[in-house]
């Protein structure tokens, strides 16, 4: 397994062990964040930027896909169920058609995460350079994961579209059409 894993890799002066020490360190960063949810100032801090990117991303989605962003923000509110909401995106023309690409828009971080940690395997282990690397990897892939209501969203919009493309395939079918 460390040799595939190494192979995979393939960065010159770099073992198996190295990297995955480094990679044991991320996850490690990662539960270390989630477990300070306990403590929302410190947690709303350090997942600020991802929060940002996070919420960025559902904005870019909307103004790619029609949706139509007319607010947004990343400032934290209480809400009245006592939990907390980090940010949001509000949309003038959210339809079924955009919700899946608007509400999984977030899960674009996880690639940009992977791509960071990539950056600081082969960097010294205690550098500014790959502190900054496995924090902006954590930052992505922590914030990548969508909220409850962003599962809804993608949910209502692939049910949608799942329904439409089994629509045209019945009458495509019934036309004639081979498969």
């Amino acid at each position: 397994m460390r040799e595939l894993f190494a192979k995979a890799l393939d960065i010159p002066g770099m073992d198996a062990a190295s990297a995955l020490s480094r990679l044991a360190i991320f996850c490690a960063l990662v539960w270390a964040v989630r477990f300070t949810r306990r403590w929302p100032g410190l947690f709303i801090l350090l997942t600020l930027i991802g929060t940002a990117a996070h919420e960025l991303l559902h904005a870019f989605s909307g103004l790619l896909f029609a949706a139509k962003p007319v607010s947004l923000s990343v400032i934290p509110r209480r809400q009245p169920d006592g939990g907390w909401l980090l940010g949001h995106v509000h949309f003038a023309n959210l339809r079924w058609w955009n919700k899946l690409q608007v509400g999984l828009a977030p899960l674009a971080l996880v690639p940009l995460g992977v791509w960071f940690f990539w950056r600081s395997i082969p960097l010294p282990l205690l550098s500014w350079h790959n502190v900054a690397y496995t924090l902006a990897a954590m930052q992505c892939v922590f914030s990548a994961w969508p909220s409850r209501q962003d599962w809804v969203h993608g949910l209502v919009g692939f049910l949608s579209l799942l329904l439409i493309s089994a629509i045209i395939l019945f009458f495509m079918v019934r036309a004639g059409w081979s498969l």
